[in-house]
């Protein structure tokens, strides 16, 4: 006796439109394209650490510093960022010293940039890796030590550090 056998053949999209939904179903894709919700606010060790030796006994003021970030940006490997600090540069009043960094990256510290007088404006433009959404902190250091910070939270989908 023979049974009769009957498939159903689905075309690509059919296919594609099943899977997501799937996915979606038991949870393996994160509609938002970034961390979930408990993981954004979480602080690595290695971000506390350099934060404290950046920072030590001194209390940074949030003040000066204008950060632009992107709210959200779609890949991590080149996230763009502007840095400006009011400051006169004058050889009696400077920013020395800028510091990036970020709350879940491999390396916490993502840049330092050494100004002088000489440079005219505090200012400091490029493009930098995120592994993932998170908080991105600015220090800016005067030259008569004073501290001051400014920190944004970024959203990336697909994080750029492994």
């Amino acid at each position: 006796m023979r049974q009769k056998f009957s498939a159903l053949i689905l075309n690509r999209r059919s296919f594609v439109v099943s899977s997501s939904k799937a996915a979606l179903l038991l949870g393996f894709v994160n509609p938002t394209g970034g961390a979930l919700a408990g993981e954004d606010a979480q602080e690595s060790s290695q971000f506390l650490k350099s934060y404290r030796e950046l920072v030590g006994s001194l209390q940074p003021v949030r003040d000066l510093i204008t950060l632009t970030l992107p709210d959200f940006f779609d890949n991590g490997h080149a996230v763009p960022f502007t840095i400006s600090v009011d400051s006169p540069m004058t050889e009696s009043s400077f920013i020395s010293t800028i510091h990036m960094v970020s709350t879940a990256n491999p390396v916490a510290k993502v840049a330092s940039f050494y100004l002088t007088p000489a440079c005219g404006e505090a200012t400091i433009s490029g493009r930098f890796r995120l592994a993932k959404s998170q908080d991105v902190y600015v220090l800016a250091e005067r030259n008569d030590g004073s501290l001051y910070v400014a920190s944004q939270f970024v959203q990336v989908a697909i994080g750029g550090c492994s």
